[in-house]
């Protein structure tokens, strides 16, 4: 009986020490804010068929970023003159002047093919999906990759959905330690 009680009591003084030591709740920070910029060229606002765009708008909601989506925030980036389905690092400092955010994620999908293979097993091959996140606190570009929606390997044949493609970068922001709040 004696060493249930002990055991007890020092249970309860362990999770005692651990809630005073938790970080208060009071002081909350407020969510990163992101901005998804347009993939696809030659479309006009509010790009309803860029479906890249809309995955990552949709896998950062999830996560509980704040995604920009207002129309004042885009009518004040329209009147800039940038052509936001192809922006240069030398771009993105103005963005980031233009409004506040966090991260801005941009990139390019070329529609185009090119040939792999010697004349007698020539294959059409889609460009991939390029990707670029920037951290607006650090000026630089924190995140970078070329995704395929669709890759063949020999006999395998692995195609993914636009979701896949936020899911995955969400999942390669988080390693990176870009949770939901900022620090």
């Amino acid at each position: 009986m004696k060493v249930y009680f002990i055991s007890f009591f020092l249970f309860a003084a362990v999770s005692f020490t651990y809630s005073l030591s938790a970080p208060n709740d009071s002081a909350k920070s407020k969510p990163l804010s992101v901005i998804v910029m347009p993939f696809i060229e030659n479309q006009f606002y509010p790009y309803d068929y860029d479906t890249i765009r809309d995955s990552f708008i949709r896998a950062f909601h999830r996560k509980g970023f704040n995604v920009i989506v207002d129309d004042s925030t885009w009518y004040v980036l329209l009147d800039t003159g940038l052509h936001l389905s192809q922006l240069f690092p030398t771009d993105l400092d103005s963005v980031s002047q233009v409004i506040d955010v966090d991260l801005i994620v941009y990139g390019h999908l070329n529609y185009t093919y090119f040939q792999r293979g010697v004349y007698s097993r020539q294959k059409m091959i889609k460009n991939p999906v390029q990707i670029r996140v920037y951290d607006t606190s650090k000026k630089e570009i924190v995140l970078r990759d070329n995704l395929y929606l669709s890759e063949r390997r020999g006999w395998v044949y692995h195609s993914q959905t636009s979701e896949e493609l936020g899911t995955y970068i969400l999942r390669r922001l988080r390693f990176l330690d870009y949770n939901t709040n900022k620090k």
